[in-house]
């Protein structure tokens, strides 16, 4: 069972409520607990759960101790104060690499995740990992530089995986086949894809690498289109 418990002694602090525990020193206490009371005497134990109290060398007839009930029923908070206090401040420098990564995490993501084009004339959303993006780009630099190998090679068209609804999920794919003229649209409008994620990563990183303080940087929101 959980005791309810405050306890003072070689001026360390416990206090104990629903299976949480707080220890520290008293100086430590003081910080995360900013109410604390005065204490007269370097040993105090106060167990609601048994009914106990015992001052210094004497144990007290038991009573409700308003200062140390509410300490107990702190419990959580005193928690959140001392974990926030033994949480090492981030650095400037720390904050902007975590930053920075995160824009390059998120520009990976938006060039994976699909892109529209109008490539056979309906704007579609065509997928975009890198093994895919790969192979149509092969097969649109052959479109331009050989129409009729491109024929050749792919006489029903070159095949892709399509959506309705970039959110839209994967059973809802169709296969579309794209002739020259289609793959070399959806070259294009990849490009047009690949540059605007761009422009949106070099103006997230010029507010990163020009921002000055911690709470600039942190309020800088990580978002690509």
């Amino acid at each position: 069972m959980s005791q309810e418990l405050f306890q003072l002694q070689n001026n360390e602090i416990l206090v104990s409520k629903d299976k949480k525990t707080y220890a520290d020193t008293l100086s430590s206490f003081k910080l995360d607990y900013t109410a604390c009371p005065t204490f007269t005497t370097d040993f105090i134990m106060y167990n609601r759960s048994l009914s106990q109290y015992v001052l210094g060398n004497t144990i007290q007839t038991y009573g409700t101790q308003k200062d140390l009930d509410t300490i107990i029923d702190s419990i959580d908070s005193i928690i959140t104060a001392q974990t926030q206090r033994n949480t090492p401040t981030p650095t400037f420098a720390a904050v902007q690499s975590a930053k920075l990564s995160a824009v390059d995490s998120a520009a990976s993501a938006a060039y994976s995740a699909g892109f529209a084009s109008t490539a056979n004339g309906t704007t579609l959303y065509y997928d975009s990992d890198e093994n895919e993006r790969l192979n149509y780009i092969s097969a649109a630099n052959l479109a331009v530089s050989n129409t009729t190998q491109f024929n050749t090679e792919f006489p029903n068209g070159f095949p892709i995986h399509s959506r309705t609804a970039l959110t839209a999920a994967d059973s809802t794919k169709v296969t579309q086949h794209l002739d020259s003229a289609q793959i070399q649209q959806l070259g294009t409008d990849w490009r047009i894809r690949v540059m605007s994620v761009k422009a949106q990563v070099w103006a997230l990183k010029t507010q990163i690498n020009t921002a000055t303080t911690v709470d600039a940087l942190q309020a800088i929101a990580i978002t690509i289109t």
